[in-house]
């Protein structure tokens, strides 16, 4: 079983990254618009997993 939700967070990240990269393409050299464009693209594991990794970084420091 846990190798199946390993699996299914791969996707969910790979489908994340193609959607970023398309609209990057539109975007060019706005890094501040890639950035804004990065957070808003996340969904459903993909905005978890990014929520912990915050909580996480900030417990460390």
């Amino acid at each position: 079983m846990a190798h199946l939700r390993q699996a299914i967070r791969l996707h969910l990240n790979v489908k994340h990254m193609g959607r970023f990269k398309a609209q990057c393409a539109e975007i060019g050299d706005l890094e501040a618009l890639k950035l804004r464009l990065f957070l808003s693209t996340r969904r459903g594991a993909t905005i978890s997993w990014y929520v912990n990794f915050i909580r996480n970084r900030m417990a460390m420091k």
